[in-house]
């Protein structure tokens, strides 16, 4: 069971917001460029990516998301970015740091990394994962490695095509297909909203037609099995506005 606690209103809310919304820690994260943002992030980032035969895909995933990073070492990798940037800070740096130490202390969770994706040379592979799990006690990973090709990662599924990548949709074994049922005491745009994203996702990360094809197949027979009629999935599916469309364009 996963706790979900809120901290809207808390009296540390709007000061986390302060510090991680501001130009104080954002720039700090920004600068990365392996940071992802998103799914849709993570497809762009891979679109170019060619790997070598002799590579395999490999995704690291951090135990105990929910476990904390050791507060002092968060604390002092926090305090040698800051004194490192560049950028021109609102606050002293020791005042920023009581004020993040303020907000990493009084949470009932903290958070890390969670997952990776890489790509390692296939005989590097448990090698780099010991390095990894060397680096702190109380950072572990564990590996998991692609087999037939295919590697899971968020909500796609990754397979090599020749020394490409290509995605589609992911789910869990676990995965139910139970969704908000449309006879359901639920209100109605809640229910749109469930055919939106999904749709949506198949949109995104499906690369090819017959993939595009195949979700959209599946996601039929699943509004069906919860009971959405065919009239309330139409007037919902996803559809991409003319400024979505242009903004994509001027990305790629």
């Amino acid at each position: 069971m996963r706790l979900i606690v809120s901290f809207c209103g808390s009296p540390t809310y709007q000061l986390s917001k302060y510090l991680q919304l501001t130009t104080i820690l954002q720039p700090l994260t920004d600068k990365s460029r392996r940071k992802l943002q998103s799914t849709e992030n993570f497809i762009d980032a891979i679109k170019t990516v060619q790997i070598p035969d002799d590579y395999k895909l490999v995704s690291f995933d951090m135990k105990s998301q929910f476990t904390s990073i050791p507060l002092q070492l968060a604390l002092q990798s926090t305090k040698t970015a800051i004194q490192q940037s560049t950028t021109e800070l609102p606050l002293p740096t020791e005042d920023i740091m009581d004020l993040l130490n303020l907000c990493l202390t009084s949470t009932y969770f903290q958070y890390n990394i969670d997952d990776t994706f890489t790509v390692v040379p296939k005989d590097e592979i448990d090698a780099f994962h010991n390095h990894l799990n060397k680096q702190n006690a109380d950072i572990q990973s564990t590996k998991e490695i692609e087999e037939n090709g295919k590697l899971p990662f968020l909500d796609c599924l990754v397979s090599r095509d020749n020394n490409h990548l290509r995605t589609t949709v992911h789910r869990k074994l676990t995965h139910t297909d139970r969704l908000l049922d449309q006879s359901s005491y639920n209100p109605t745009p809640h229910k749109a909203t469930t055919i939106k994203t999904l749709t949506r996702r198949a949109q995104l990360v499906c690369e090819t037609p017959n993939s595009l094809h195949d979700e959209n197949k599946y996601l039929q027979r699943v509004f069906q099995k919860n009971n959405y009629n065919a009239d309330f999935v139409k007037r919902n599916i996803y559809r991409p506005s003319e400024a979505d469309e242009t903004l994509h364009l001027l990305l790629q």
